[in-house]
């Protein structure tokens, strides 16, 4: 792989150009929102449904996957008014459900109670990132502590 410095060397010798926004994001308008990425979200999900006994209900996944979130990152100021109430997380969760669903390390049960189901290879996957010493293990670890701290506090109403 090349270094940064080789690429844009060779970025410049092919005559590219690169503009770059100083401004202020138009993608993420706070903290808060940075952190409903779609890989980060199915993550957090995926490991809410796993440690759940009876598996996650679909009414409750954004506000478990806000409420782990606001612990894992509990010193980002924006987090302390309630992430986990939020409009664009709960479409943004919607979203990476649909994606584990699609790659099948979920499914939902489409009965009355809509239930969220780890499958095999979700398992597979999260016994090895948990296993993983690269930064990704680290950060599904520390994902499963703030779940376990999310749990023993209890879901706070706003």
């Amino acid at each position: 792989m090349k270094s940064f410095n080789e690429f844009v060397a060779q970025a410049g010798a092919m005559g590219l150009r690169l503009r770059a926004n100083t401004g202020e994001s138009e993608l993420h308008s706070s903290d808060a929102d940075a952190l409903f990425h779609t890989p980060l979200l199915a993550l957090t999900m995926l490991l809410i449904a796993k440690t759940k006994r009876d598996g996650l209900l679909t009414n409750e996944l954004a506000t478990w996957t806000g409420a782990v979130l606001a612990v894992r990152f509990e010193h980002a100021p924006s987090l302390q008014w309630g992430a986990k109430w939020s409009l664009p997380l709960r479409s943004r969760c919607a979203d990476a459900l649909v994606f584990l669903e699609n790659v099948g390390l979920v499914s939902v049960e489409h009965a009355l109670r809509r239930t969220i189901k780890v499958s095999d290879s979700g398992n597979i996957l999260i016994q090895r990132l948990a296993r993983s010493g690269n930064e990704v293990g680290l950060l599904t670890r520390s994902l499963l502590r703030a779940y376990s701290r999310a749990q023993a506090k209890g879901l706070q109403l706003l």
